[in-house]
């Protein structure tokens, strides 16, 4: 487990702490992702704590070889994450911080900093929204069962103006007679 004291980090010399670190997936991120990842591994976390008051500044790299299912087909897909976050770590809310800030503030508890937590949150907020298999990707295949099939959206908007609206489809016989 990756979990820092936030008043050793606040009180050190240096003005930062670095870290790198192999990162070992807990069960219970598994169980709570089980929808969206099968697996994580190489998960590899770059980064510096460094104390700015009122914060603990933590600021991170993760790399990481996933498998997820295909937001398509549901078949599992190997793919790599390489993603960058940073978070601010306070033991109270500081009175002046901005709710419009675009770096989160993290209220820690009993003095840790829990980096594991926040790997694994960060890589579920990190994964596509559209995950392909390659024949997925390269040529467009889409599943289809029994009466049902699933279409591009080009191939539906094509279709669609191609089909005839079935409240004129009996007037389509006077088109075909010749005039008189």
């Amino acid at each position: 487990m990756l979990v820092y004291h936030f008043s050793k980090i606040e009180t050190m010399t240096a003005s930062s702490l670095t870290i790198s670190e192999e990162v070992t997936m807990t069960d219970a991120f598994f169980k709570r992702a089980q929808e969206m990842l099968s697996s994580a591994k190489h998960v590899h976390v770059e980064g510096t704590l460094s104390r700015q008051a009122p914060f603990v500044v933590g600021d991170f790299h993760v790399m990481a070889n996933v498998t997820a299912p295909s937001s398509r087909s549901l078949t599992p897909v190997d793919f790599p994450l390489d993603f960058h976050f940073t978070e601010n770590y306070a033991e109270q809310m500081p009175p002046e911080a901005d709710d419009t800030e675009d770096v989160p503030i993290i209220l820690i508890k009993n003095d840790l900093i829990d980096l594991q937590k926040a790997i694994e949150d960060n890589l579920l907020l990190n994964l596509p929204t559209t995950i392909l298999t390659n024949d997925e990707k390269n040529k467009g295949v889409y599943p289809s069962g029994d009466g049902w099939q699933v279409v591009s959206q080009d191939s539906y908007e094509k279709e669609k103006t191609q089909r005839l609206n079935p409240a004129f489809a009996s007037l389509k016989h006077f088109m075909d007679k010749k005039n008189p």
